[in-house]
């Protein structure tokens, strides 16, 4: 730790020789040769993999004598700056709200406000036009005309927002949707080509249904695929 408090760590790191690597490339040139034709040669290729299995975890645990004091390093940072990090975000979160409410309250006051104005104007059009009608009655119809172009024209000034605006401060609606009836939706999409991409299959648990069913699976729309698999072990 240093005079300001700051303390300083450091990581080392004991990097492999490429001759460590090599016996690996050796494996995959003998591997890229083979060929089983025999029983004697099937035996020989099981002895061979046992090896590549032996040598990949021999590998990985090399790797790992490298990557865990790094991932421990990691750890350690991210460990170090989680509770300020979550500090700000909550910070972030509250003051947010806040001004959200004050936007909100503020627009319910201004379309009210505006509500107000356009009923009053709205009646003084009205009242407008009633006094043209009784002067188009009366035959005074240049008096009739003026008055309803006076009513054409009549609108309610725009009330604008209380809230200022303040630069890197943006609002922007969001939109979101939530399946109701699942039976309803997928009928819908079903019938609708251009609506498929809103399903994905699960492929997972399509896979662990195939398992479980093996030879048996039937689905309509989906077909069994079955491959053989060569386990080995070290």
């Amino acid at each position: 730790m240093n005079e300001t408090g700051e303390r300083r760590d450091t990581v080392t790191i004991v990097h492999p020789t490429p001759a460590e690597f090599e016996p690996a490339r050796e494996l995959l040139a003998l591997a890229e040769g083979y060929v089983v034709t025999t029983p004697a040669l099937y035996r020989s290729a099981a002895e061979d993999l046992k090896r590549v299995k032996t040598m990949a975890k021999n590998l990985e645990d090399r790797e790992k004598t490298i990557t865990k004091p790094l991932n421990e390093a990691v750890k350690a940072v991210r460990d170090l700056f989680r509770e300020p990090r979550a500090w700000l975000d909550r910070a972030e979160a509250r003051i947010k709200a806040t001004m959200i409410t004050y936007d909100q309250q503020e627009e319910a006051r201004r379309r009210e406000e505006q509500a107000k104005k356009d009923a009053a104007a709205r009646a003084e059009r009205e009242r407008l036009e009633r006094e043209a009608a009784k002067l188009a009655a009366k035959g005074k119809h240049e008096q009739a005309e003026a008055k309803a172009s006076i009513a054409q024209v009549i609108s309610a000034p725009v009330v604008e927002s209380d809230r200022p605006k303040v630069e890197g401060v943006a609002y922007r609606d969001k939109y979101d949707a939530a399946v109701v009836d699942k039976k309803v939706f997928l009928e819908y999409v079903a019938a609708t080509p251009a609506l498929h991409y809103l399903v994905d299959v699960n492929g997972t648990n399509l896979r662990k249904l195939a398992e479980a069913q093996r030879d048996s699976f039937h689905l309509p729309g989906a077909e069994l695929r079955k491959g053989r698999v060569l386990a080995s072990t070290r």
